[in-house]
């Protein structure tokens, strides 16, 4: 009987040992499918369709960078008061969006002008902004484009 019973205890834990296998094996399969996913849209977001990828960036960060224009547009009214030679052109920015919403170390990536004063206050600008805030840090990059409308109206 003690035989019997020792076999019968064999037989379960082998059992439950294949079992546990069996579930371990499906749960890596659909880990390492996950990855691949994960992957698969980082290397989509990394495209020039980025914005269109993310709805928080398509969205609340698009908003948000509308209603500050004008405060950007200010910084460039006074950079074209100084009578500058260069009057139209563009400036890339890039900054981070904490969980916060906060904004987190904007520079400038790219001008078209060479006026300290006038960058820096765009930066300036930009780093006062607040943001909805987003379930992870996000990365933005925006270019802002600047003509004098009243040149172009004469």
């Amino acid at each position: 009987m003690k035989v019997e019973q020792n076999t019968t205890l064999l037989y379960a834990a082998a059992a439950l040992a294949v079992a546990v296998a069996a579930f371990l094996f499906f749960e890596n399969r659909r880990q390492n499918a996950q990855i691949v996913e994960l992957l698969q849209r980082a290397q989509t977001s990394g495209t020039a369709d980025k914005k269109q990828a993310d709805p928080y960036l398509a969205g609340p960060v698009k908003n948000r960078v509308l209603k500050g224009y004008p405060e950007v547009q200010a910084c460039y009214k006074t950079y074209l008061a100084a009578n500058p030679a260069k009057q139209t052109g563009k400036l890339r920015v890039d900054w981070q969006i904490s969980t916060s919403g906060r904004t987190i170390a904007p520079e400038i990536v790219l001008s078209d002008f060479a006026a300290q004063q006038f960058e820096s206050c765009v930066v300036t600008k930009i780093a006062e902004w607040r943001f909805p805030e987003p379930p992870v840090t996000k990365y933005v990059e925006h270019t802002f484009r600047f003509e004098d409308k009243a040149k172009r109206e004469k």
